[in-house]
């Protein structure tokens, strides 16, 4: 499939590559501390999030296939029989589906002619405590039949007993990605929880969460350990998605305010924090560089904490927002998972700060993805 290049390479030459890699992508900095990397404890079986594709079968296969993207393909789908990252229950899940609705006569959807119904399967799954939950993502909902909805239910309750929720969810757009317009709720909790550190959060269909939830401990505890928040420090999360970190740096910090575009994540966050009892953070909807626009010196920070998408840093932030702070951050956290956008980005940040650590955090063996997490101090000259 398109999405695991290194399968075949032992795990040690997977992180040993890694590394070399990241060298080059941060090859511009003249000075670099050394890079610690933090391997994956169990590197198979590890995703708590996975999205599959339906399409039709060849005539020697099942009438139905669902599965992964074959590499270089956008509509060829590999039915896989056994996806060696996520756990045996939620694959067990995959592949009852599979075969209930080969069973029907609901047709897939063709991405070329925007026909059809069957579109995607999103399975996620949380460990502490252990439950699962499914999304299946259809064109149009009126054509399934009450009792074709309860049949498939009743067959994943009987098959998978770890199963907690399922939804059924409209996306009608064109956009080949899971994002629905609608969702309902078949069976079920509305929600699943995870425990990362001494914080429960709430997952629902359309959550914001790390992947990896056993490496999420590490990279949290990692980013912890940079910033150095003490209890009068005023921390700053920007783009902080559904709080995870927020919430365990307000355990040591005086203040947290998390800043994240994204409404649904701010509602999750909010929640978040209501549930585990955490009274000293403040969660704000608004884009990271408007915010910091109207708000960053009102607000003086003593670290912040960066977490941006794979597509980096909005380039005001570094071009007008932090320079033109009357009173810049003493130290800066920034997490990343694009390293291609990490050193330019820390290039441009040299300027005040030096980086003080590098830690890779492999939270995706067997492909070429890495989380960096680098601590910058302020230089005494930029006081």
């Amino acid at each position: 499939c398109g999405g695991c290049y290194f399968q075949h390479v032992p795990y040690t030459q997977q992180l040993e590559y890694k590394k070399y890699a990241l060298l080059g992508q941060l090859r511009q900095l003249s000075e670099l501390p050394d890079i610690q990397m933090l391997a994956c404890e169990a590197p198979w079986r590890y995703r708590n999030k996975m999205e599959f594709a339906f399409a039709r079968g060849a005539i020697h296969e099942s009438p139905l296939r669902l599965g992964l993207r074959r590499r270089g393909s956008f509509d060829d789908v590999l039915d896989v029989s056994d996806c060696w990252l996520q756990s045996e229950a939620a694959n067990r899940a995959r592949l009852l589906t599979r075969d209930y609705f080969s069973a029907r006569p609901y047709p897939v959807y063709d991405l070329q002619a925007h026909q059809g119904l069957l579109r995607f399967l999103v399975l996620r799954e949380s460990q502490h405590p252990r439950a699962i939950m499914l999304m299946l993502v259809v064109a149009d909902s009126a054509p399934f039949s009450d009792e074709d909805l309860k049949g498939w239910v009743d067959v994943l309750r009987a098959g998978v007993p770890e199963l907690a929720s399922v939804y059924l969810a409209v996306q009608s757009t064109h956009s080949d990605t899971a994002v629905p317009e609608s969702l309902k709720c078949c069976w079920g909790a509305e929600q699943i929880t995870e425990r990362l550190g001494d914080h429960d959060f709430a997952i629902s269909p359309l959550s914001f969460f790390q992947t990896n939830s056993a490496q999420a401990e590490r990279l949290l505890a990692t980013v912890l350990d940079a910033a150095e928040a003490g209890s009068t420090d005023t921390v700053l999360d920007l783009y902080c998605g559904a709080g995870s970190l927020s919430l365990a740096l307000a355990a040591r910090a005086g203040r947290v305010f998390g800043v994240e575009s994204v409404p649904e994540a701010i509602a999750d966050a909010k929640r978040n924090a209501a549930c585990n009892g955490v009274k000293n953070v403040t969660f704000i909807s608004d884009r990271v560089e408007t915010w910091l626009k109207w708000n960053g010196d009102e607000l003086a920070a003593d670290c912040w904490v960066l977490d941006p998408p794979r597509s980096g840093l909005h380039p005001a932030i570094l071009q007008k927002r932090l320079p033109m702070l009357a009173q810049k951050p003493r130290r800066i956290v920034y997490v990343s998972c694009n390293p291609g956008h990490l050193g330019p980005d820390l290039k441009r940040f040299s300027e005040w700060y030096q980086i003080s650590t590098l830690v890779a955090v492999d939270m995706f063996p067997h492909t070429s993805h890495l989380e960096v997490v680098a601590k910058l101090d302020l230089k005494s000259h930029s006081i």
